[in-house]
């Protein structure tokens, strides 16, 4: 019977990813934050991380009008948004710390969404922005072995499944 639902789950999964690959996304992706300015961003996806983050620098909250506000720059572009939360997040060698969080479209290829990103320092990591899976809508496909090719939704996904995960429900 386990046999028959792997053949089944792998039929199943070849089927959704060459009837629908504009709902899959590679290890890579680049992607624009249009509502910050900035345009074609190489970021890493990462399931395994619950939390987006972006690379910002001398970051400052500060309230104005009663609302609070995260000011900080992106490669020398001084940017400002508006707190959405200030979120405990444990990094990958298992420290929390606490960051300024907000809400921003996201667009890769010709989609587009709402995300929440926290601001913190990225400059020793090769990627300025992780798309965590908090970050990716329902029903997307991660296929590790595509790379920044979203915008191209006519391109094959590889033939192989054994590499494709399911994006998690947050």
């Amino acid at each position: 019977m386990g046999k028959l639902n792997i053949i089944f789950c792998s039929l199943l999964l070849s089927a959704c990813c060459t009837t629908n690959r504009e709902k899959v996304l590679g290890s890579k992706e680049i992607a624009d934050l249009p509502a910050l300015g900035i345009l074609s961003l190489e970021l890493k996806v990462d399931t395994g991380a619950a939390t987006s983050s972006l690379h910002a620098e001398n970051v400052e909250v500060k309230e104005q009008n009663g609302k609070k506000w995260v000011y900080f720059q992106f490669e020398e572009k001084a940017l400002k948004a508006e707190l959405v939360i200030e979120k405990s997040v444990k990094n990958s060698a298992g420290m929390v710390t606490i960051r300024p969080t907000i809400r921003t479209p996201i667009r890769i290829g010709n989609k587009q969404w709402d995300i929440l990103v926290t601001l913190i320092s990225r400059e020793r990591m090769k990627n300025k922005m992780l798309l965590g899976r908090e970050g990716i809508p329902d029903g997307y496909l991660i296929d590790t072995h595509r790379s920044m090719d979203s915008s191209a939704t006519n391109s094959e996904p590889d033939e192989s499944s054994d590499h494709m995960q399911q994006s998690p429900t947050p």
